[in-house]
């Protein structure tokens, strides 16, 4: 009943003017095939010309969905079934993958404690398919109707539009003064600045609309760009779970593909290089208790020891914390100028002795 005397407007439109009409009543309908509420309205054709408009459409099979509006006090996810007053309670399964899918299961939210504002007229289908309109009033619209000869609403309007262009046309043929009609009037400075007002209005409005326009771009293509990090990191989380990577709980798998999915690019590439090289690390047959490296103190020469090391090397390569990169060689010691001086000196000298000996000369 929270729908009746709602408002019944044009595809959502929260304008004034796209109102055409209002609910006078709702009831609920359970058969054998559905259960669902129909509601009874009235368009108000006398007073609205949009209202006439969609009345034509809607006998004519143009305008055949509606879609309700609501407002609610608690939404439910599907998932934990945690419930949020607003969106910035939301868990992370409605926050991050609404409308998605997480391990298999759909993420969507259950509305709680609903109150309908009012119903909007569709040129299509919504997002229910079977909100449509079942019948159409059969009298005719006012705008329709002829009595007494009289025009019709749209024809009036012609007339009084026609009647005021030329009643705006007289009044400027007469403040030209008569003489021709053909001297252009000055406009009021007030009226100018009025103007000028306006449209700085209207640039702002549209500077600010772009901007709008930019940031949902913005966040479309970071959408586009977590999606992708999710599903590359869902690759590599079940090619790590068939060599045999398991969790305690789906919260700790949750968590490692969220950890995963925020990986910059590079970070995500080493990340996946590591589990590689750890899922094709594999222990030596004859590898002992405590680790399979015989030690030089246990009767084992340690030049066999090194040999064994380097033979299990080629066959795995070890990990690395250095990805494979060799940091800069950077001299940062603090020599004065005279040391600087000195090792200068003593480097020709050696060089200069190196040539005429032939050997190296070594210093003290």
């Amino acid at each position: 009943m929270t729908a009746v005397n709602k408002k019944i407007d044009l595809k959502h439109s929260q304008d004034f003017t796209d109102i055409v009409g209002g609910i006078a009543g709702a009831d609920y309908i359970e058969d054998a095939q559905s259960q669902r509420i129909e509601c009874a309205g009235e368009l108000y054709t006398r007073d609205s010309a949009n209202a006439q408009l969609a009345y034509k459409l809607m006998k004519r099979g143009v305008i055949t969905h509606v879609s309700m509006e609501c407002d609610y006090e608690e939404g439910e996810c599907s998932v934990c079934g945690k419930r949020a007053a607003s969106k910035n309670d939301y868990c992370v399964h409605l926050r991050k993958y609404k409308g998605g899918e997480v391990q298999g299961k759909p993420v969507y939210e259950i509305l709680h404690g609903v109150t309908f504002t009012g119903v909007g007229l569709l040129d299509r289908k919504g997002a229910d398919e079977n909100a449509r309109i079942l019948q159409v009033a059969s009298h005719q619209c006012p705008c329709e109707e002829t009595t007494k000869g009289e025009p019709a609403m749209d024809e009036k309007d012609k007339d009084k539009t026609s009647k005021e262009e030329t009643e705006g046309a007289k009044k400027k043929d007469d403040a030209g003064g008569g003489g021709g009609g053909n001297t252009p009037v000055p406009e009021d400075p007030a009226s100018l600045k009025a103007r000028v007002k306006e449209l700085e209005k209207e640039n702002k409005d549209l500077k600010q609309q772009v901007a709008e326009l930019q940031k949902q771009v913005q966040d479309l293509e970071a959408d586009k760009k977590a999606a992708a990090n999710r599903a590359r990191a869902q690759k590599l989380l079940r090619k790590m779970e068939k060599q045999g990577l398991s969790f305690a709980s789906d919260d700790d798998r949750e968590q490692e593909l969220f950890r995963l999915a925020s990986l910059s690019d590079d970070a995500f590439a080493a990340t996946e290089t590591a589990y590689e090289r750890m899922a094709g690390v594999k222990p030596s047959a004859d590898a002992g208790k405590d680790g399979g490296i015989a030690k030089a103190g246990d009767g084992a020469p340690a030049q066999e020891s090194v040999q064994a090391c380097r033979t299990c090397s080629k066959e795995s390569p070890p990990m690395r914390t250095d990805a494979g990169v060799r940091p800069l060689d950077v001299d940062d010691k603090k020599t004065s100028l005279e040391d600087q001086l000195r090792d200068g000196f003593m480097a020709a000298y050696r060089t200069r002795v190196a040539s005429e000996t032939g050997t190296l000369a070594q210093s003290a």
